[in-house]
């Protein structure tokens, strides 16, 4: 069976998506699945098991395998009916384009050892380019993660028969079995709600949380920016204070205190930064080799997740790097606010280790701005993440894939 799972938003929403294709991996281990993803976030597909191909949605169209090879394709060459650009390439990540909306972790250059795509990156393809791409691949069945026109409307032009998706705005028209979720309730978590958008192909919606693993190449590539910032071989705790605008996150002087009590406690710790965000290395204290030190220069999702492997821990915001963190096994302390719109019922950590913290008055009026209170998470009482960390400290190192 030949299926198309789409979601082309942000990091963190595809880790979350995660659990769909290992659904649908355990229940068809001959199913040739294919990831409809943006470029930036297609490497952290890159060696999953249960992603056999992806295809990129805002540069060139090209397909690129993320694990094993489509059955009856050989690794290198381009498959029946690609246009040039379209090759299927093994083991290689697709080139980015530059400056996709949304990216956080900036766009500077390819992950080192990796080759980029055929072509170089272009303009957004057309919707019926797209719907092209996806004819030729012959998809028995799409799964529509996040249901934007377009998607939908190229999966019901590439004529896949059975298209699943949620029916949420105007556009559910175009998909065969629409599912009616009420995901703004936030009565379960995300990624409990992308899986049941598999049952309509007969595939149980069996929950389990993501799992990620990076590869060699990644591993190796993190430990260098860990040496280059002065940590060594290390395992350190990573602190990620910027969110992208995407929830309300721990103020900076809380992530200062956090910074100072993990140092006097002993531990190495290294602050992960995003585009935009070099000037917050200024807020913490300076280099100390082997104990402190800044990682700016992140230039893909890839390398980030063989950077956040090495950690022994992660504090941070509701964001794409927490979400990393957690789906990679690393001891994952993730701040919260009480905003029902945010809330971790829905939005929080998934992995084998996890803490959430929000704020301990929970008399909240569901709207920051405005509010007489300021940054509830500002009242957070450091002592008790910072206890779990310490009693996690002698977790192993997160394994790899099963």
């Amino acid at each position: 069976m030949n299926i198309l799972v789409s979601r082309t938003d942000r990091a963190g929403d595809v880790i979350l998506t995660l659990p769909v294709f290992q659904a649908l991996r355990r229940w068809r281990p001959d199913a040739h699945l294919t990831a409809h993803v943006r470029s930036y976030t297609a490497p952290l597909l890159a060696g999953h098991p249960a992603v056999d191909a992806v295809v990129l949605d805002d540069g060139p169209m090209a397909t690129l395998p993320a694990g094993r090879q489509p059955r009856g394709a050989q690794s290198g060459r381009a498959l029946p009916g690609d246009p040039p650009g379209e090759s299927a390439l093994s083991g290689n990540l697709p080139a980015r384009p530059a400056g996709p909306s949304g990216n956080p972790f900036g766009n500077t250059r390819p992950e080192a050892g990796h080759r980029q795509a055929a072509r170089p990156p272009g303009p957004r393809p057309s919707l019926l380019h797209l719907a092209a791409t996806l004819r030729r691949r012959g998809f028995d069945a799409a799964v529509v993660v996040h249901p934007t026109a377009r998607a939908i409307l190229a999966c019901w032009l590439a004529g896949i028969p059975l298209r699943a998706g949620r029916a949420s705005n105007l556009w559910q028209c175009g998909l065969t079995h629409g599912l009616a979720q009420h995901r703004s309730r936030n009565e379960r978590h995300e990624s409990a709600y992308n899986v049941d958008l598999v049952a309509p192909l007969g595939c149980p919606p069996a929950w389990e949380p993501p799992r990620l693993a990076p590869s060699a190449t990644s591993l190796a590539a993190g430990r260098e920016a860990l040496r280059r910032a002065g940590l060594g071989e290390a395992r350190p705790v990573f602190v990620h204070p910027g969110h992208g605008g995407s929830a309300v996150n721990l103020p900076l002087a809380g992530y200062r205190t956090l910074v100072g009590r993990l140092l006097a406690d002993g531990r190495t710790v290294a602050i992960t930064l995003g585009p935009g965000e070099a000037a917050l290395a200024g807020e913490f204290p300076p280099p100390q080799a082997g104990r402190f030190g800044v990682v700016a220069d992140t230039p893909d999702l890839g390398f980030l997740q063989g950077l956040l492997a090495h950690g022994s821990g992660f504090l941070g915001g509701s964001t794409g790097p927490m979400h990393l963190a957690a789906a990679l096994g690393v001891p994952t302390v993730a701040f919260f606010p009480l905003l029902p719109a945010m809330t971790p019922r829905r939005w929080g950590p998934c992995g084998p280790h996890t803490l959430v913290v929000q704020p301990a008055d929970q008399a909240c009026p569901g709207r920051c701005a405005g509010c007489r209170r300021g940054n509830c998470l500002a009242t957070v009482d450091p002592g008790p993440p910072l206890a779990w960390l310490a009693a996690m400290a002698d977790h192993p190192p997160p394994g790899g894939l099963t």
